[in-house]
């Protein structure tokens, strides 16, 4: 019988023991489920900002789509006034040859003085 008590002391002991080391565990296991919810609350937060950060990416990109066709339109309207500036540019030298004529045809009539007088005044306005 004593020797049966002296297991039963040492098997509460151990259950003691056991126990103990079973409220340590579960101690540990709490402050390591605090810890992950520190952390996935964190997570969350990150989360929130990426996604405001994604949500202004699509706003920067489509304020650079917009300012691509406004850049487009630019460039066709530019196409357009190179095309208008030659046709200007084109029509000048129509307008010289033809000055040129009319210069030639009063400068051709004779014994007026007047229209030698003209046509240096056309010629300086030509330049």
């Amino acid at each position: 019988m004593e020797q049966l008590q002296e297991q039963l002391a040492s098997l509460e002991r151990v259950i003691q023991v056991l126990v103990g080391s079973v409220e340590n565990l579960n101690i540990g296991i709490a402050k390591i489920n605090e810890r992950l919810d520190r952390i996935e609350a964190r997570l969350d937060k990150v989360e929130d900002r990426l996604d405001r950060v994604e949500e202004r990416i699509n706003q920067i990109q489509a304020r650079l789509n917009s300012l691509e066709k406004r850049i487009g339109r630019f460039d066709e309207r530019f196409d357009e006034a190179d095309v208008r500036f030659e046709m200007i540019q084109f029509n000048f030298e129509n307008v010289d040859k033809k000055l040129d004529f009319v210069i030639q045809e009063i400068v051709k009539i004779d014994g007026v003085t007047r229209y030698v007088d003209i046509d240096k005044n056309l010629k300086a306005i030509k330049s």
